[in-house]
C-alpha cells in the first residue's frame, strides 16, 4: 500500500500579513479605538505585530510560532518509535507531558518503513500512524521529520539500503535518483530474587570447514555494511617453512625530486575532483595481516591466498529463537572465557511492576535476545577514563517478558562468564534534591553535604 494511502502530513502555511507601526496615533484595535503602545523595560517602544488570516495551520512571525491562530512556545522531546516497544509509547508520551513538554519530535525511519523498494511496512514497531494518534490523544504537538535522510549517526542516515543500488544516485543532493534530562534523580538497582535463577548452557561456534569464496589477497566485504551480519571468517594456510626464508636485498632505482618538477605521480592526488564534496566508499574487513616473531622479524601474509565466509552458524540458524535454539547442541559452560560463544538460559518474570534491566557482569562484548527479540548490543570491555564500563545496565522492556520461562540468549564475542549476570529492578522513586530560599552555588552544596552527611532535606 502506498504511504500516501496510509498517512498524509500536510502543513498549511496560511497567508501571513504583518502590519508594523510605532505608536504614532494610528494604532487601532478591532473596535476602532487606539491601542496603547507596548514598551520594553527600558521604556522604549516595541513593534506591535498583528497576525491576520492565521486561524488554521502553522505559521510564524517575529515573535513566535502561531498554531491555529494561537501563539505557542514549543517544548519538545524526542521519542524514536522504532527503538522502543509499541506497548511503551503511551507511557513515554504521558511522562513527557508530565515533565513539561508540549511536543514530541521524531524521525520517519525509511530503512524500516520501506525495506524493499515498493514494499511498505507500517505495522508493529513501525506503526507510525498509531504513534502520531497517541500524541494527539494527549493533546500534544507532533513534530515529524519526514526525511528521507534523518540523521548522520543513524545507520545509513535512515535511508533504505536498496537506494545504494540505484545507478547514478548521489545522496543528499539535488541528484534526480535521490529526490525520486533537566531534572536528575537517582536510580536504585535491586537484584530480582525471582529472575536470577538461570541455569546457563553454551554453544561454541566451530571453525567453518567450507568457505564460500577464495581470493589471492584479503578482501573487503561490502555485504557487511548492509546490516545482514557483523561477522566474517578469513582462513589461509601458513607453512612452517616461512621461518626458513632467505633474506634478500632489494635494490630499486632512486628517484630524484627537483624544484618545480615531479618525476612521479602520487596515487593520493590523482583522480580527486577539484570541486564539490568528495565521498569515499568504505568497506568492512582487515587491511593486512602479519605474523610476528619469526626469526625476530615479521612475515606479511596478506597476499598468500585466503578463503572467506560471511556470517556465523548460530546467526544463520537463528538460535536466539526458541525454534532455532533446538537446531544445535547446548552444553554446560566450562567456566573459561571462550570467545565466539553463545549462551542460553531461562528465567521467570521479575516481581513487581518496576522497569527491568540486565547487568552484564564479567562479560565483554556481544548481543542479547529475550524471547527472540533483540535488546541490543553490550560492550562491557570498553572502559571509560575511570576504568569502568561506560554502560553496565541494559533495559529489558516488560512487554518482552512472559510470566514464566523467558529465554535469554547471549552471543559473546571476546569471552565472558554468564554466571555473574544479574537481572535487576529499577527503582526511580528516590529524588535527590535540595530546597532552599537561598541560591547556593554547587560548591557550597557539596561542602554542606560533607559537613552534615546524615541530614535529610524534606
Amino acid at each position: 500500500m502506498s504511504i500516501s494511502k496510509r498517512i498524509l502530513f500536510v502543513t498549511f502555511l496560511s497567508t501571513l500579513l504583518i502590519t508594523s507601526t510605532f505608536a504614532q496615533g494610528n494604532n487601532k484595535n478591532d473596535g476602532g479605538e487606539e491601542e496603547e503602545e507596548e514598551e520594553d523595560d527600558d521604556g522604549s517602544a516595541t513593534e506591535e505585530v498583528k497576525v491576520v488570516n492565521a486561524e488554521t495551520g502553522v505559521t510564524y512571525d517575529g515573535r513566535s510560532l502561531i498554531i491555529n491562530g494561537k501563539r505557542e512556545l514549543v517544548f519538545s522531546g524526542s521519542i524514536h518509535y522504532p527503538r522502543c516497544p509499541p506497548e511503551n509509547w503511551e507511557d513515554l508520551i504521558v511522562k513527557s507531558k508530565r515533565g513539561g513538554l508540549n511536543s514530541i519530535e521524531t524521525y520517519v525511519f525509511w530503512n524500516g518503513h520501506e525495506p524493499e523498494k515498493g514494499k511498505y511496512n507500517f505495522e508493529g514497531d513501525y506503526n507510525l500512524v498509531k504513534f502520531i494518534k497517541l500524541i494527539a490523544k494527549h493533546k500534544m504537538f507532533a513534530i515529524v521529520r519526514l526525511g528521507p535522510f534523518v540523521q548522520a549517526e543513524w545507520n545509513h542516515g535512515g535511508l533504505p539500503y536498496w537506494l545504494r543500488e540505484v545507478p547514478g544516485i548521489i545522496f543528499r543532493s539535488d541528484n534526480e535518483p535521490f529526490k525520486i534530562t533537566a531534572q536528575h534523580n537517582s536510580r536504585n538497582m535491586e537484584r530480582s530474587n525471582v529472575a536470577n535463577k538461570i541455569e546457563w548452557k553454551m554453544f561454541k561456534e566451530a571453525l567453518p570447514s567450507q568457505f564460500q569464496n577464495k581470493a589471492y589477497r584479503l578482501v573487503e566485504f561490502y555485504h557487511l555494511t548492509k546490516d545482514t551480519t557483523d561477522y566474517a571468517w578469513y582462513s589461509t594456510t601458513v607453512w612452517d617453512t616461512v621461518a626458513k626464508l632467505r633474506r634478500t636485498l632489494c635494490i630499486r632505482k632512486m628517484q630524484i625530486l627537483r624544484l618545480g618538477k615531479i618525476p612521479f605521480i602520487s596515487c593520493y592526488t590523482v583522480g580527486l575532483q577539484d570541486s564539490g564534496a568528495y565521498l569515499e566508499r568504505r568497506y568492512a574487513g582487515p587491511r593486512s595481516i602479519t605474523i610476528l616473531g619469526l626469526n625476530t622479524g615479521t612475515v606479511d601474509i596478506s597476499n598468500i591466498g585466503w578463503e572467506n565466509l560471511v556470517g556465523i552458524d548460530g546467526e544463520k540458524k537463528q538460535i536466539y529463537t526458541e525454534k532455532g535454539s533446538q537446531s544445535v547442541q547446548w552444553v554446560t559452560p566450562t567456566g573459561d572465557k571462550t570467545p565466539i560463544t553463545w549462551y542460553k538460559g531461562y528465567f521467570d518474570a521479575p516481581e513487581g511492576n518496576n522497569p527491568v534491566a540486565i547487568r552484564m557482569n564479567n562479560m565483554s562484548k556481544g548481543m542479547v535476545w529475550i524471547n527472540g527479540r533483540s535488546i541490543g548490543r553490550y560492550w562491557m570491555s570498553y572502559l571509560s577514563a575511570l576504568k569502568v564500563p561506560t554502560q553496565s545496565y541494559y533495559h529489558i522492556p516488560r512487554s518482552y517478558i512472559k510470566p514464566t520461562k523467558n529465554m535469554i540468549v547471549i552471543f559473546e564475542e571476546e569471552g565472558g562468564n554468564p554466571n555473574d549476570i544479574e537481572i535487576v529492578l529499577v527503582d526511580r522513586d528516590t529524588v535527590c534534591s535540595l530546597v532552599s530560599d537561598k541560591k547556593y552555588a554547587i560548591t557550597e552544596v557539596i561542602q554542606e553535604r560533607k559537613r552534615y552527611p546524615t541530614d535529610k532535606v524534606e
